[in-house]
């Protein structure tokens, strides 16, 4: 590598700004949470599915450091997508000719993006932070089982790990400026935002079908689904996977995910899935394995009496959003199984509950209690869709259930709130009006 490959990476260093192209005008939730880590020493690693922004966040950083007047050579970028042997490699051009010193003397940002391609990367950031100088270490990468795993084992008390999900509904909303009223308490504001309803309901809709990725906001139906489509869907499975694990068919694995996009929250048979698909009950486990980790399908668990010692036998599972399954079906899914995809995913539910075929969407963790939630995409809400909370709640104990509903608002034992709503305002809702502060993962 020679020190024209770095300059190329970092054009800040000469312009002393970065380039408008790389940005986005508008952060992600995580950049705030990310910005309040900078002035600690332990290093940030950013992770999550392909196409969720983890290189525009590193160049935001970047950007909001330049403003707050960090010397522009006290930056260094690196994009492990260009072959180089190590780290020592990349530090020892970047001192001798860009710092021109034998070794950092000040506070310096090291930002090494898709660090998962980098043979030993985990025991070469360990030396590096070892050595105690005065660097910030910024990690992005796009396996779970690389950089969670690995830096758990060789990183742990050094690294936090912050994961980059596909965008929530209200990030959405935040990125094509529509409005929304500011939380005052369950009830006001619920009326307030009733008033725009419809309007909510549209955007989610669109939201929940076309638009989980940033860079699908603007785009029509048909070029999302061709966007997520050859982008996504096409570089995980034929690409990123098979880099890394011995593959001989990658076309199995996207005939896994068309199954799973039939019937989001499906239960995870894998006999039955390898029956269908001619392969052997292991090869089936390990590319739901392999499909997890690239941050394709989250899996959620059966609740068994405990949340420690659950048996892990019953799974559920969901594709990361849920317009990864109108991508990969031919026919229009149901709404109701899209909304309940999503709000699984945005709560990152952990368990569910399933006892003789009564079931329970999930069961969230609180600090003092636990939340059954069920989510009912219909207009009507009939006394007959609580029998299933009513049952866990009084089996359990639990004075309060909740219910995620089309446009059925109501406060009591189980309240029931709209879907954009509660989507809207999750954090207040659950911690302000429900008295239930949830352990998000």
């Amino acid at each position: 590598m020679e020190a024209t490959d770095l300059i190329e990476f970092n054009p800040w260093w000469s312009s002393g700004q970065v380039p408008q192209r790389l940005l986005e005008e508008k952060k992600r939730d995580l950049f705030h949470e990310i910005r309040e880590l900078l002035s600690n020493r332990p290093i940030v690693s950013i992770v999550g599915l392909r196409r969720t922004g983890k290189t525009t966040m590193m160049y935001q950083i970047i950007d909001h450091l330049l403003e707050k007047d960090v010397p522009e050579k006290r930056m260094m970028y690196f994009s492990f997508d260009k072959r180089v042997n190590s780290i020592e490699e990349i530090m020892g051009i970047y001192k001798q000719e860009v710092l021109m010193e034998d070794e950092v003397s000040k506070k310096t940002y090291i930002l090494l993006d898709e660090i998962q391609k980098l043979d030993d990367w985990e025991n070469q950031v360990k030396l590096l932070y070892d050595k105690k100088l005065p660097l910030k270490l910024l990690l992005s990468g796009s396996s779970s089982l690389t950089l969670k795993k690995k830096s758990k084992e060789t990183l742990a008390g050094r690294n936090y790990v912050c994961k980059l999900p596909p965008l929530t509904f209200k990030e959405y909303l935040k990125l094509k400026s529509v409005s929304y009223p500011d939380f005052q308490n369950i009830e006001s504001t619920h009326k307030e935002a009733r008033l725009s309803e419809e309007k909510y309901i549209t955007e989610f809709h669109r939201f929940i079908n076309h638009h989980g990725l940033p860079e699908t906001i603007g785009m029509d139906e048909e070029l999302s689904k061709r966007y997520i489509k050859s982008s996504l869907i096409d570089q995980v499975v034929y690409k990123d996977i098979p880099s890394n694990y011995d593959i001989e068919e990658p076309s199995v694995i996207e005939e896994l995910l068309r199954i799973i996009a039939e019937r989001p929250g499906m239960l995870l048979k894998y006999d039955s899935l390898a029956s269908d698909l001619s392969r052997t009950r292991q090869t089936i486990s390990k590319y739901v394995f392999y499909l997890e980790n690239s941050y394709m399908l989250n899996l959620i668990y059966n609740y068994s009496g405990s949340f420690i010692t659950s048996a892990k036998k019953l799974k559920k599972v969901y594709l990361s959003h849920p317009s990864l399954v109108t991508t990969l079906k031919d026919s229009k899914e149901n709404l109701g199984r899209l909304v309940e995809n999503q709000v699984i995913n945005e709560l990152d539910v952990e368990f569910f509950h399933r006892r003789q075929q009564k079931e329970v969407d999930a069961v969230l963790r609180g600090e003092e209690a636990m939340l059954p939630v069920e989510i009912k995409y219909k207009k009507r809400i009939k006394t007959d869709d609580e029998e299933n909370l009513r049952d866990f709640m009084e089996k359990e104990d639990l004075d309060k259930g909740l219910m995620i509903t089309r446009d059925t608002f109501y406060q009591g034992e189980i309240t029931k709130i709209p879907s954009y709503y509660f989507l809207l305002y999750k954090d207040n809702i659950l911690n302000d009006s429900l008295k239930i502060n949830v352990n998000y993962k």
